[in-house]
């Protein structure tokens, strides 16, 4: 996982080896798998998916108040 921060743009990666395609599904509640693209996907301002040769890394998105000099 990292997190980014550059001015007013928070952007969250995660990188897993599983398959390339990265696609919205209906959450099993017994499944151990299948919700990070809806966590992600109400509050992300642009959400994305980048390929490797093994795996992929999904991206979010977020803007910020935060400038510069503020805490």
């Amino acid at each position: 996982m990292t997190l980014e921060l550059d001015g007013t743009v928070m952007r969250l990666g995660v990188r897993d080896t599983g398959s390339p395609f990265a696609a919205l599904q209906a959450p099993d509640t017994l499944a151990c798998s299948g919700r990070g693209l809806h966590l992600i996907r109400q509050p992300a301002d642009d959400m994305g998916v980048t390929e490797h040769v093994i795996g992929k890394t999904v991206w979010a998105v977020f803007k910020t108040d935060r400038r510069p000099g503020r805490p």
